[in-house]
């Protein structure tokens, strides 16, 4: 009697998770990509849900119409091209996405130039889905304090506003928007990260987020406070506002400044925008419109009390003292490095 013959379980073609990593922005800016939003059968690429019955439906079309054609952009063209899959067993559905990249240098710090172009990409999104990540090893370290110590009243009030423009043009956007977490977070950068309405960080233990303006001697404007207080819960508010540490990854889960930790951020924050893809867009958006109603709408009495009680102390001798001295650590940190 001849040996059994030992089976094994169909696997999903690798050519899959290429694809699904394949199409991503060009380096530091905006890009369109496509993105997987749906898996259904008995295997799902990961991240996406998995065990759901297809329909009559899509069993009758899957048998008209053959593998699921996936459609690319770039470059102003469009093409097509079919995949292979194993019938009834995988069915993949592909959304539009933008990519916006936050590049600049000091790891991506957030100075006019940076925010500006994000502020753009983000308007020019038009209501699709956006993954705003940011270039290199880094999201973003941050406000850029080089650029802080030179401005006057005027300048700083106008630098500012731009970053609060940004922080409502995210918490406002009329689609998914998910941070892809791939590097350190700090300060204004871990702002950025909370104005999204999920995020995805790396797993690389040698990675910081946090709000670490307190221990600098920076107090929140109100949208900030605001925002903080939304997305944690009220005893890791306290912790993250005034301890202000920078914190690994598996900790900023444990305090809920993230949702999710990952070796491959990129890969399952895509897999994450396109689940939150799939909802009916009048209920998503007018869902994350009323979380975010208390952020968003500020009394602007208490913009201007604000502004009149610490715009002064940004602009004194003291901080840009403070600044410089933070600015000498850090530079002292990268030699080492």
């Amino acid at each position: 009697m001849p040996p059994p013959v030992a089976l094994r379980a169909p696997t999903a073609p690798k050519s899959l998770a290429a694809l699904a990593q394949g199409a991503v922005a060009p380096a530091g800016g905006r890009g369109r990509a496509m993105i997987f939003v749906a898996a259904r059968g008995a295997f799902a690429p990961g991240g996406a849900r998995a065990g759901r019955v297809p329909s009559r439906g899509a069993r009758e079309r899957d048998a008209r119409e053959g593998p699921t054609s996936v459609s690319e952009e770039g470059g102003g063209h469009r093409r097509s091209r079919q995949l292979g899959h194993p019938p009834d067993r995988l069915s993949i559905t592909i959304a539009a996405m933008v990519e916006i990249v936050l590049s600049g240098p000091g790891k991506n710090a957030l100075g006019t130039p940076v925010m500006q172009k994000a502020l753009s990409d983000l308007r020019d999104a038009r209501g699709e889905p956006v993954l705003l990540r940011g270039e290199g090893d880094a999201f973003s370290a941050g406000l850029n304090l080089k650029e802080i110590a030179q401005l006057d009243a005027e300048g700083l009030t106008s630098y500012l506003e731009l970053f609060d423009s940004l922080v409502v043009a995210l918490l406002t956007h009329q689609a998914p928007v998910v941070a892809c977490v791939n590097g350190h977070a700090i300060a204004g950068g871990c702002v950025l990260m909370l104005a999204c309405d999920l995020r995805v960080s790396t797993k690389h233990i040698g990675t910081r987020i946090g709000l670490n303006e307190v221990p600098i001697g920076l107090m929140f404007p109100p949208r900030v406070m605001k925002l903080a207080r939304s997305r944690l819960a009220p005893s890791h508010a306290a912790r993250v506002l005034l301890e202000g540490g920078l914190y690994p990854p598996a900790e900023a889960l444990r305090l809920g400044l993230v949702h999710e930790v990952d070796f491959d951020p990129e890969t399952a924050a895509k897999n994450l925008l396109g689940r939150l893809a799939e909802s009916p867009r009048v209920a998503y958006v007018d869902t994350k419109r009323e979380l975010n109603r208390a952020v968003v709408d500020l009394d602007p009495a208490e913009v201007e009390a604000f502004r009149a009680r610490v715009l002064p102390y940004w602009t004194s001798a003291e901080l840009k003292e403070t600044v410089a001295t933070v600015l000498m650590k850090r530079a002292s940190e990268s030699k080492k490095s």
